[in-house]
């Protein structure tokens, strides 16, 4: 029937289109499925690569055998911790002024688990713990993006920022601000101007720790 015809047709792209979204056996180059463990064509055992957000692509031995100033590592374990303690302490007092909403208590618990996350990223940079480097890529990383909205708004900050952003409406212009501090905003439904921008002394952090392994895999 015509409904089976266009099954068959469309199951037959899908699998087109995945097919060549798969990766490739490292001994005869075809494409092989992600769930296949075994390659069709030269019967090689395969295992499809896994990409975890949290593992780092270092080995302890070879992160080991970079170098990084002391300095830097002070630096990145107090912004860490003194960051997360900053904004715990702002967020605690906030809330013990004012109380807080369901909404608000979900954003203030999102906000509880970023600055966490962001002290143990600085105890792992103090101590040179495995993972340190990646861990405090993924928490600087965090930091770059500014955006506000009338539909919803961004920004986090634990240690320190230098925004520099462009509004868009209303009217054009564009600034910067920077600050030694922490700050956390998500907002819905709000009046605020279009702004886009980012964080230049995150993004500056976050790029020299990912030029640092990707030096040391190359």
């Amino acid at each position: 029937s015509l409904t089976r015809s266009s099954s068959r047709r469309l199951t037959a792209r899908l699998n087109a289109t995945v097919r060549l979204q798969m990766p490739f056996c490292p001994s005869c180059g075809t494409s092989v499925l992600a769930d296949s463990v075994q390659c069709v064509s030269c019967e090689t055992p395969y295992e499809s690569p896994r990409f975890e957000i949290w593992e780092s692509r270092l080995t302890a031995q070879e992160e080991a055998t970079i170098r990084v100033p002391t300095s830097a590592l002070v630096a990145l374990g107090l912004l860490g911790i003194g960051g997360a303690a900053l904004g715990l302490f702002a967020l605690a007092t906030a809330i013990a002024s004012a109380g807080i909403g369901v909404m608000d208590g979900i954003v203030a618990g999102l906000a509880v688990l970023l600055y966490v996350f962001g002290g143990y990223c600085g105890v792992l940079a103090l101590r040179r713990s495995h993972g340190w480097l990646h861990m405090n890529q993924l928490f600087w990383g965090i930091h770059v993006p500014v955006l506000s909205s009338p539909l919803a708004s961004y920004f986090f900050s634990a240690g320190g920022f230098f925004n520099v952003w462009l509004q868009i409406y209303p009217p054009i212009r564009g600034a910067f601000n920077f600050l030694l501090g922490s700050s956390f905003t998500i907002d819905f439904f709000a009046s605020v101007p279009v702004v886009i921008g980012f964080n230049a002394f995150a993004a500056a952090i976050s790029i020299y720790l990912a030029r640092l392994q990707h030096v040391r895999a190359a």
